[in-house]
């Protein structure tokens, strides 16, 4: 019994001349950024298709180093299937122009990355918080190199406790005297030179810098409490100091961009990151 539904059939050569046609016919490329291609067989001339003067859609990560270049950017390219996601390990806001929408799926390719860099200030500083210095001298030399991050005491204050150290590198401590206003004198005596004798410096038991937390020509200065510590063993006097709860710091200033890029973009920030 023969095939309800016959197939049509082909020659050779037409088969053979329908393969050709499909040989040179403009495929498009699946891939996002592929540009139209066409098969051709050996031996063939090769003539590339003409290149489009504009990509089809948007795409790519714009990388930006603060919060007014990254506000900008959001301003010239947000739409209604744009969402900015903030979190703070990585530190970072991120936006996508075309992401997924109740209405239809997007690409979620075009993006524009603000990172946030500790600055260099706030690396020295944490850096150093807790760390015995090599000797007082080595302590006074640093002191004086970061001296105008200081805002209380005055930085002069300052300056003369790094040099009494610096002086009196080479003297004994004896004991450490808590004195009613909150400062502490440290008693020496000069072992080297005799005639100096002996006397006292007097150091804050708390300081307080003013800093910026973030790296940026836009970035604020927030104030850190930092407190001496000391310890006397053998007439040998070891200095230090420690930040008071740094990550509070870090985490107000991130609330603080966090509320400023919701109010100037009109968006809420969404804490996570797009996968």
């Amino acid at each position: 019994m023969a095939d309800p539904i016959a197939k049509p059939q082909h020659s050779e050569a037409e088969d053979c001349l329908h393969a050709g046609s499909m040989l040179g016919t403009p495929k498009t490329n699946p891939e996002s950024h592929g540009r139209s291609y066409a098969l051709v067989p050996d031996g063939a001339k090769v003539e590339y298709l003409e290149q489009p003067e504009f990509p089809p859609r948007r795409s790519g990560t714009v990388k930006l180093h603060d919060a007014s270049s990254f506000l900008e950017y959001w301003k010239r390219q947000s739409d209604d299937d744009s969402y900015i996601y903030g979190s703070m390990q990585p530190a970072q806001f991120l936006a996508v122009f075309n992401d997924h929408t109740t209405e239809s799926p997007g690409w979620r390719d075009h993006r524009a990355l603000f990172q946030l860099q500790h600055s260099k200030e706030w690396m020295e500083w944490t850096k150093r918080s807790g760390q015995p210095f090599n000797g007082n001298e080595a302590f006074a030399i640093w002191l004086e190199e970061n001296l105008l991050d200081i805002v209380e005491p005055d930085p002069a204050k300052m300056m003369d406790i790094a040099l009494n150290f610096r002086v009196n590198q080479s003297a004994a401590f004896g004991n450490a005297v808590r004195l009613q206003d909150g400062n502490v004198n440290l008693s020496y005596t000069n072992a080297v030179d005799a005639k100096a004798g002996a006397g006292q410096i007097q150091i804050p038991e708390t300081f307080w810098i003013e800093i910026p937390v973030w790296v940026g020509l836009d970035a604020i200065k927030y104030k850190v409490e930092a407190r001496f510590r000391y310890r006397l063993a053998a007439g040998v006097l070891a200095l230090r100091f420690e930040l008071v709860r740094p990550h509070k710091v870090i985490e107000e200033s991130f609330k603080s961009m966090l509320a400023d890029i919701q109010e100037k973009t009109g968006t809420t920030v969404l804490f996570g990151t797009p996968e």
